[in-house]
C-alpha cells in the first residue's frame, strides 16, 4: 500500500496513544531513576517530590522562600549516575567481539542512520537495561515500491537501520501465537519530531505514534500517526507494508526488547531502583544537615555584665573581634562565644545511607577502611556481576539478532553465527588466578583435557582473547617448540609454579 500524505480526509483515531497499565503503574520508578541519572538540576527540579518543605501548611511568602533556600543548600551526590556508568566501564573496558559480512560496514559505523556507531548505541541500550530494566531496538527499513537494483543494494543509498527505545516509549503492544510461537502483532512506540517553522529558523517538536502491525495474512505493515492541533485526535499520516529487496513482504515486526531477566515484553524490574531512591533518601538527610549548619552551625560572640553606659561610653557602640582586638570589661564582665554542641543525627543518617548504597553496589563511595575478608569480596563482585553479565548478554542476543535480519534485508545470506556482536562478560570475579592458570595449563599438557576445552578456561579468565580459529591460524605462522616433552619436562621442573604464592606470581609473569 503506498504512502498516504497528510490530508483532512485521513483516517482518524482517539486511543492511538493508549499506555497499557503495566506502563503506567512502572512510570514513576523509571521517574526516579532518570531523574537521579539526569543529576541535581532534575532532582531539584522536581522540588517537593523528593525534599518535602518542612512546615508544608505555611503557604506564606516567607515560608516559601525559606524553602527555596532550603533546597539550594542540599547537596545530591549523584551516587546512581556514577555507579551505572562504572557498570557500563566494566563492559566496555574490552572491545566487543563481533562478526558480520563486509557489505555490512555502513550499518556497524552508522547503525542508526545519524552517524551512531553500533557501540555507541549499544552502550547507551545497555545503560538503560541496568536503569530501568527496560529497552528496545527497532530495525527501520526505508520503503520501497518494488525490488532493488543490484546498484541500490550496493551504493547503500537503501539500507536497514537499527534505532533505540527509551521504556517509556514502548507504550503498548499484544501477541499472537502461530504455530508454537508467540510473536507481537501489534507494538506502539511515541517518539518525539523535530523540524523547522515557518519562519525557517526556530525548531519546533511534534509528538506522534509509530504503529507496527503484523496483519492477518501475516504481513508488516507500519504505520505513523500525528495529533491533530486544534483537538485531541490522531491522524493518520503514513502507511505502507514493508518488503525485502526482492519485493517480498516481510511477515514479522522487526523489534527486539530488552530486559535485565528475559528479552520479553514483560516489565522486570530496575536494577538501580532501589540505589536512586537511597540516593533521595541521601540528598534528603543531605538538606538536614546542610539547613543545621547554617542556622546554628557559627559561633556567636556574647558579652555580659556590661551596662548601657559601659556600651555607649567605652565600646561606642562598636565591638572589635580578631587576635589584635581588646574589649575592655567592667569587674564581673565577661566575654565568650557561643556554639551549640555538635548534632551528628544527620551526619550519621548520611553515613548509613552511604552504607546501605555500598551494598546495592555503590563502589564508587566505598570505605576502605572496612576490611572484607577475600570470599566477602569475591561473593560481593559475583552477585554485581551476575546482573550485569545477563544484561549484557540480553543486549548482545538482541544486537545480534537485529544485525542478522540487517543482513537479510540487504540481501546477504549466510548462517545466525555469521552475524554476532558479543558484550564483554569478564569481571575481576570471574577472572582466573596465576595459580589456577599454571593448573589448567598442565591440565592440558598431561592429556587430562582437550586444547579446545584449556583455550575455553583460558577465555572465561581473561586471558586468553583469540577464537580458536584464529589461534590456529597464528599457530602456524609461529609453531611452538616441537619437542613437547621438553616443554613438559621444563613445567615438571618449574616445581614453584603450583607451590604457594611465590609459584601463582611466577606463573602469572
Amino acid at each position: 500500500m503506498p504512502m498516504l500524505p497528510p490530508q483532512s480526509d485521513a483516517p482518524i483515531a482517539s486511543n492511538v496513544d493508549f499506555v497499557r497499565p503495566e506502563v503506567v503503574a512502572a512510570g514513576p520508578r523509571w521517574k526516579v531513576v532518570r531523574d537521579c541519572l539526569t543529576g541535581n538540576d532534575a532532582v531539584k527540579r522536581a522540588g517537593r517530590l523528593y525534599l518535602p518543605m518542612p512546615n508544608p501548611t505555611d503557604t506564606s511568602k516567607e515560608n516559601c522562600g525559606r524553602y527555596d533556600n532550603y533546597k539550594e543548600r542540599a547537596v545530591f551526590y549523584n551516587v546512581t549516575r556514577r555507579t551505572v556508568d562504572g557498570w557500563n566501564g566494566q563492559v566496555f573496558s574490552r572491545e566487543p567481539i563481533s562478526r558480520f559480512p563486509d557489505q555490512m560496514d555502513d550499518v556497524w559505523y552508522d547503525v542508526d542512520g545519524a552517524g551512531t556507531s553500533i557501540d555507541q548505541q549499544a552502550k547507551l541500550a545497555l545503560g538503560s537495561v541496568m536503569g530501568y530494566g527496560r529497552g528496545g531496538l527497532l530495525v527501520d527499513y526505508p520503503h520501497t515500491e518494488g525490488p532493488l537494483t543490484i546498484k541500490e543494494i550496493r551504493d547503500g543509498f537503501i539500507r536497514p537501520t537499527i534505532h533505540f527505545y527509551s521504556p517509556e516509549s514502548i507504550i503498548n503492544w499484544q501477541m499472537r501465537k502461530i504455530g508454537a510461537t508467540y510473536v507481537p502483532s501489534l507494538i506502539v512506540l511515541k517518539e518525539t519530531t523535530s523540524g523547522v517553522a515557518s519562519d525557517g529558523f526556530s525548531i519546533v517538536s511534534n509528538n506522534q505514534c509509530r504503529v507496527l502491525r503484523l496483519t492477518a495474512d501475516e504481513r508488516y505493515q507500519i504505520e505513523t500517526w500525528v495529533k491533530a492541533e486544534k483537538d485531541d485526535i490522531w491522524q493518520l499520516q503514513s502507511r505502507y507494508y514493508m518488503i525485502d529487496p526482492n519485493g517480498r513482504p516481510v511477515n514479522r515486526i522487526l523489534f527486539f526488547p530488552l530486559g535485565i531477566g528475559q528479552n520479553n515484553f514483560n516489565i522486570d524490574l530496575s536494577p538501580t531502583y532501589d540505589l536512586a531512591m537511597l540516593n533521595i533518601a541521601h540528598y534528603r538527610n543531605s538538606a538536614d544537615y546542610e539547613d543545621s549548619c547554617f542556622m546554628v552551625g557559627q559561633p556567636t560572640p556574647v558579652v555580659a555584665g556590661v551596662t548601657q553606659e559601659w556600651v555607649e561610653e567605652v565600646f561606642k557602640g562598636t565591638i572589635e573581634l580578631g587576635s589584635r582586638a581588646v574589649i575592655p570589661l567592667p569587674v564581673g564582665g565577661n566575654a565568650m562565644l557561643l556554639q551549640v554542641n555538635p548534632n551528628s543525627m544527620t551526619m550519621e543518617a548520611m553515613r548509613h545511607k552511604e552504607a546501605q548504597m555500598v551494598a546495592l553496589g555503590a563502589r564508587i563511595i566505598k570505605d576502605d577502611s572496612v576490611s572484607k575478608t577475600l570470599g566477602e569480596s569475591q561473593m560481593d563482585e559475583a552477585g554485581d556481576a551476575s546482573i550485569l553479565a545477563t544484561a549484557a548478554k540480553n543486549v548482545s542476543t538482541a544486537y545480534s539478532k537485529a544485525l542478522q535480519i540487517c543482513g537479510y534485508l540487504m540481501g546477504i545470506g549466510g548462517k545466525r553465527e555469521d552475524f554476532q556482536y558479543q558484550l564483554n562478560t569478564d569481571f575481576p570475579a570471574a577472572r582466573l588466578t596465576p595459580n589456577e592458570r599454571a593448573q589448567l595449563i598442565l591440565e592440558w599438557q598431561a592429556e587430562a583435557i582437550s586444547q579446545s576445552e584449556m583455550r575455553a578456561g583460558l577465555r572465561r579468565g581473561g586471558v586468553a582473547t583469540l577464537d580458536d580459529e584464529v589461534y590456529r591460524e597464528e599457530v602456524k605462522k609461529f609453531p611452538p617448540p616441537e619437542d613437547k616433552e621438553k616443554i613438559q619436562q621444563g613445567q615438571a621442573d618449574n616445581r614453584p609454579l603450583n607451590q604457594g604464592s611465590g609459584g601463582g606470581n611466577q606463573a602469572g609473569s
